[in-house]
């Protein structure tokens, strides 16, 4: 069952980041520009994700095409990830993503996250077929739950689990039938569902994922640059240095009032008080401000 809210373990700086700022239209309304940050797949946590599902299914008896199906996939595609968890208050989380205390937790309504989500959906069609942006089925975004398994999960397993997956109708077929979409959105779906499993030793984290993921016939840096310039676009694509690394970040454009809750966290600075003030200046709807119940030095 989707839960109502999903929270999201960051720094102060990141808060300050996400809320964005109010800017005025050409009629003088004041408008949001929330963008959130979703993180190139390159840039995870987990350096061997992207093989989790494959060794589920390593041990089917087409390996070498099992192989190149995947590679097919991933070179045919780049995905953005945006980490969620269903996880309230969570003394692990606030650990590992949460400054160690000192960050928030955001609680995001996840009704809105799907409007963001839509409304994508919907910039694409109306402007993609006037090859204005993105061509249909050139980009998908969703919000899915992350599956987690077993270093020594098999197939039977896996499936008695999460039921038949999306590449389970391969497994009957012989070598040459191993032949990933080239594009289109039957690429992109299995892009997504490679994404959406991970080890169960992050089990703990309960996480969500807000997955962008486009066909590389489309994706380049100036097309995504030369159409900022259209109304409404969800999207922007950043470059940001850091640890003497340049890393790739998607933006991408959220609906407004889209936050429920704040948690401070155990060891946070700020008062309850001035983050209810700073965020008089941005919501039309109030926002609970509450401390984290976590003992934590």
């Amino acid at each position: 069952m989707k839960p109502k809210i999903l929270y999201h373990y960051c720094s102060l700086e990141s808060l300050s980041k996400i809320i964005g700022d109010i800017c005025l239209k050409n009629d003088g309304s004041p408008i949001m520009t929330s963008y959130f940050q979703m993180t190139s797949y390159r840039h995870l946590n987990d350096p061997g994700e992207s093989m989790t599902i494959f060794n589920v299914y390593k041990n089917c008896r087409n390996l070498e095409g099992l192989e190149k199906y995947f590679k097919s996939i991933f070179d045919g595609t780049k995905t953005f990830i945006a980490c969620f968890s269903a996880a309230r208050d969570n003394l692990t989380m606030w650990r590992s993503y949460g400054r160690d205390g000192r960050g928030v937790c955001i609680g995001f309504n996840v009704e809105k996250l799907n409007r963001v989500i839509e409304r994508i959906e919907k910039f694409n069609v109306g402007k993609g077929k006037s090859g204005l942006l993105y061509p249909p089925e050139s980009v998908g975004v969703c919000l899915k739950e992350v599956k987690y398994v077993s270093a020594d999960c098999c197939i039977d397993k896996f499936e008695t689990e999460n039921g038949r997956y999306v590449f389970s109708d391969l497994l009957d077929g012989e070598a040459d039938e191993w032949v990933a979409p080239k594009s289109g959105g039957e690429l992109i779906k299995r892009a997504i569902d490679c994404w959406s499993v991970k080890s169960d030793d992050y089990e703990v984290e309960k996480e969500w994922r807000l997955i962008a993921t486009f066909d590389m016939n489309y994706f380049k840096d100036e097309f995504l640059r030369d159409n900022r310039k259209y109304v409404g676009n969800p999207f922007r694509l950043k470059y940001i240095f850091s640890d003497c690394m340049m890393r790739e970040r998607l933006f991408i454009r959220l609906v407004e009032n889209c936050i429920d809750e704040i948690i401070l966290g155990p060891k946070c600075s700020m008062q309850k008080n001035e983050i209810e003030r700073y965020l008089l200046i941005y919501f039309n709807e109030r926002v609970i401000v509450s401390n984290s119940d976590k003992m934590y030095r």
